[in-house]
C-alpha cells in the first residue's frame, strides 16, 4: 500500500468467539496489506485469546467485561478511553453497539470505518449482496473498496495460529489416548440453540458407518454437554472416543489434528475451518449464504422453504427465541439433513483430500 500507516486499530467488539473468527480474515488481509505496521485488535477476553499466538497481530487489548447484557457502555468507554491516549493512523470497528460508532467518527483519527457489520447489512444491499454473500467476505471487500487492503489479499482464510508447542500436545495427547490411530473425523453434536440440533441417532449411525466402513477415528466432541458426547460415543461402539472439557486453544490444537469436522452450524465449526480441517456443517435457522463457511468446509441446509427466515437478522425469528419450529412435528431445522447426505459429502472429501479447494457453494 502507497500510504504510509505506522498504526492501526480494530475494534472486534460484536460478539464472542464467531464473532471474531468472521473478523479475522478482515484482521490478517489489514496485517498483510501493511507489513511494518503496528496492529492493535481491541477485543473480549474470550476473543482474545484465539489471537494469543498471532504473529500478524502486534497487541490485543482486552476490554472490560462489566456490565449487564447488551450493555457495552463499559466497552464504549473503555475505546474512548484508548482513542484519547493513543495514537492511530487508522480504526476500523465491526460494530455499533453501545455508540462505539459514534466514537469512532468523533474521534481525532484521520481514517476510519466505524462498522463493518453496518456496511454488511447496508450498503451492501443495495446492489443485493448482503443476503448471498459472506459477511466475511464483505468486510474484506469494504476494506479493499476503502483502499485499506491490498485486492490479493481479498481471499485470504483466516486461520487460528498455534505454537509449536500446542500442536506437539496435541499429537502427544492423541497418540496416548486413541488406541488405534487413523484419520480422526470429530462429531460434534452440541449446537447453540435447540432449533439447530442435528439428532443424536443420527451422530451414532453416522460414527458407526465412519468406523466400521471406512476405517476412520471418530472423536465425540462437545464444550458443553460431556454426557451426551459419552452416550453417542457408547452408542457408536469400537474405540470411538469423548473429548473431555479442555481450554479453548487446546481444544483448537486438537481439532487441527483431525482430518474433517461433523456438526451443525456452531463456533465450534468455525474454529474447525480457521484451525485447518474442512468441516461438514449443516445449516438451519442460520442463513448459509451469508454464513458458509469458505471452501474445502461443505455447507449443507434444510430443503425447507420456511418464510420465517430472516437473513439480515436471525435472531428476530420466532424459532431462534422459542427454539420450537414453525413447521408442525419437526424438532429442529437440520433433521431433514439424512445421514446418507452426509456420508455423500465425507465420501467427496476423502475421495478428492482434504487440501483440494473444491468448489466454494452450498449442497
Amino acid at each position: 500500500m502507497s500510504e504510509a500507516i505506522q498504526n492501526i486499530l480494530f475494534v472486534e467488539l460484536l460478539g464472542g468467539v464467531d464473532e471474531m473468527l468472521l473478523a479475522l480474515p478482515a484482521i490478517h488481509a489489514i496485517a498483510n496489506s501493511h507489513g511494518d505496521t503496528r496492529l492493535t485488535v481491541l477485543t473480549f477476553a474470550s476473543n482474545a485469546e484465539l489471537l494469543e499466538k498471532d504473529s500478524l497481530v502486534s497487541r490485543v487489548l482486552v476490554a472490560p467485561s462489566e456490565g449487564m447484557p447488551g450493555d457495552y457502555s463499559t466497552q464504549a468507554d473503555y475505546l474512548r478511553q484508548v482513542l484519547e491516549n493513543e495514537v492511530f493512523d487508522v480504526v476500523v470497528s465491526d460494530t455499533r453497539r453501545g455508540g462505539i460508532d459514534r466514537i469512532v467518527e468523533n474521534s481525532n483519527v484521520k481514517r476510519k470505518i466505524s462498522s463493518l457489520w453496518r456496511l454488511s447489512g447496508g450498503s451492501s444491499l443495495a446492489n443485493g449482496q448482503a443476503e448471498n454473500q459472506r459477511v466475511e467476505q464483505i468486510f474484506v471487500s469494504t476494506l479493499v473498496g476503502e483502499g485499506l487492503v491490498d485486492p490479493s489479499f481479498h481471499d485470504l482464510p483466516g486461520r487460528i495460529a498455534l505454537s509449536d508447542d500446542e500442536q506437539q500436545w496435541a499429537k502427544v495427547w492423541l497418540r496416548n489416548n486413541l488406541p488405534k490411530r487413523g484419520d480422526i473425523v470429530i462429531l460434534y453434536p452440541e449446537a447453540e440453540m435447540a432449533i439447530n440440533v442435528w439428532p443424536s441417532e443420527r451422530f451414532v449411525e453416522l460414527g458407526k458407518w465412519l468406523t466400521k466402513e471406512a476405517g476412520l477415528s471418530v472423536i465425540v466432541a462437545a464444550r458443553e454437554d460431556i454426557r451426551q458426547t459419552e452416550e453417542i460415543a457408547l452408542h457408536i461402539g469400537g474405540d470411538a472416543m469423548t473429548l473431555p472439557k479442555i481450554a479453548l486453544r487446546k481444544f483448537v490444537a486438537l481439532v487441527a489434528q483431525s482430518a474433517i469436522f461433523v456438526s451443525a452450524d456452531t463456533v465450534a465449526a468455525r474454529i474447525a475451518a480457521a484451525a485447518g480441517p474442512p468441516a461438514i456443517v449443516m445449516f438451519g435457522p442460520t442463513w448459509a449464504d451469508r454464513l458458509r463457511l469458505r471452501s474445502p468446509s461443505i455447507n449443507l441446509r434444510s430443503s425447507r422453504v420456511c418464510a420465517e427466515r430472516r437473513p439480515l437478522n436471525l435472531v428476530e425469528q420466532s424459532c431462534w427465541q422459542s427454539g420450537v419450529c414453525v413447521f408442525p412435528d419437526v424438532r429442529s431445522c437440520v433433521e431433514d439433513i439424512s445421514v446418507d447426505i452426509v456420508i455423500g459429502e465425507l465420501g467427496t472429501l476423502l475421495q478428492r483430500g482434504v487440501d483440494d479447494p473444491g468448489k466454494d457453494g452450498l449442497h
